[in-house]
């Protein structure tokens, strides 16, 4: 029998059946291998926002386990490969989609990160402003080629994120400390 045994929880990764039968009052030992493992534990990751392709390092506790399962790292539920792992750090390259949680999984334990990827925006063009006119606390509707999330810079030094509408099409709210003017 192997287990592998966790400060919460133990689990039996694999179990051979075998009957022994012994007379009553009589002594029975067997060996057992244990192999203790601990969670893995994600105490930051860097940089925090980029572009699908973007190196990644993971630093915390336990995340890879000498002669274990390698350990897997997913960015908002896609798979990044990982390309360097030690106990302590691992690198990953972002996968596209990846603004969310990033998580890893170490032998089937997974640890999530406390802040998420933020997928830098690409604005490959930017077509149409409505309406061209707009106050503090309207809504703008962006049409364009948009590739991730988007932030939205505005004269006087403020800016806000834009949420994503699909088909090149985003919005986002005129933030206290806009100025007017071209930029």
């Amino acid at each position: 029998m192997e287990a592998h045994a966790y400060p919460d929880q133990l689990e039996i990764a694999k179990v051979d059946p075998t009957a022994v039968t012994v007379p009553a009052g009589a002594k029975v030992t067997a060996d057992l291998a244990m192999t203790a493992l601990y969670a893995p534990v994600i105490t930051d990751f860097n940089p925090k926002t980029g572009q699908a392709g973007t190196t990644v390092t993971i630093t915390g506790t336990n995340l890879a386990q000498d002669g274990l399962a390698a350990a897997s790292v997913t960015f908002n539920g896609v798979p990044a490969p990982v390309s360097a792992a030690s106990s302590v750090s691992l690198t990953v390259t972002v996968p596209a989609g990846a603004s969310g949680p990033v998580r890893v999984k170490v032998d089937g334990v997974e640890a999530l990160a406390a802040t998420t990827y933020s997928e830098a925006v690409s604005i490959l063009s930017l077509n149409a402003v409505h309406p061209e006119v707009a106050r503090i606390g309207d809504t703008l509707y962006l049409e364009g080629d948009f590739n991730g999330s988007a932030t939205v810079n505005f004269n006087g030094g403020v800016s806000a994120a834009a949420t994503t509408l699909g088909s090149g099409r985003a919005k986002v709210v005129v933030p206290a400390g806009a100025k007017t003017g071209p930029p």
